[in-house]
């Protein structure tokens, strides 16, 4: 078990090294509400940065990085399985995140409401790439709700089994595969894509 201590929130930026060639149940596990608002409006140094080494997390917990003002992401790590609901919720942009290849389900509101604080508009800007990868059995309420994903194609692979309410909604895709082993689908889950 891996125990990480930071008096007083006082940091910038959260580097999580590299755990290759380590058994996986010593990857780290970032429990809910881990960092949750870490912002200067509380006396905080503002959390910014967060960079994962390979293989360095399994598990990222509900609203662990909920209203920090991150604005650099590194790509999520292989070996990260869960991300639960409201994770990355009330961010500020992070462009360009790839989901690692290993990523089962992504919970509800996990990357949903993210702020632009130059345009003080939402989304979290993908820029032409949002792979959703093949091991994704579970995709959550609002999982992407208002994020700008525009004219871009989304391939939802095999695999994939529920899809929540309003999980690609507001997102302005242009395109959509939906795959033959999805079994739930809940209202509104595309809804208000005006480019579909």
């Amino acid at each position: 078990v891996t125990t990480m201590t930071v008096p007083d929130m006082a940091m910038t930026k959260l580097i999580i090294r590299d755990n290759n060639n380590a058994h996986p149940a010593a990857r780290l596990r970032i429990d809910d509400y881990a960092f949750y608002n870490a912002t200067t409006d509380k006396g905080f140094t503002a959390l910014t940065s967060v960079s994962f080494g390979n293989e360095s997390v399994s598990y990222i917990g509900q609203h662990s990085f909920r209203g920090c003002p991150i604005t650099s992401i590194s790509q999520l790590p292989e070996g990260l399985k869960t991300i639960e609901g409201y994770a990355f919720f009330n961010l500020y942009v992070v462009k360009d995140l790839i989901l690692p290849s290993t990523l089962e389900k992504i919970g509800d509101f996990a990357f949903g409401n993210i702020l632009d604080k130059v345009t003080a508009s939402y989304g979290w800007f993908f820029h032409n790439q949002l792979t959703i990868p093949a091991s994704m059995k579970y995709i959550g309420t609002g999982a992407f709700c208002g994020s700008r994903m525009v004219r871009m194609k989304v391939d939802i692979p095999e695999g994939v089994e529920y899809i929540g309410g309003m999980a690609l909604g507001n997102t302005l895709i242009s395109s959509l595969v939906i795959p033959s082993t999805v079994k739930t689908i809940m209202g509104g889950a595309f809804r208000e894509n005006r480019m579909l």
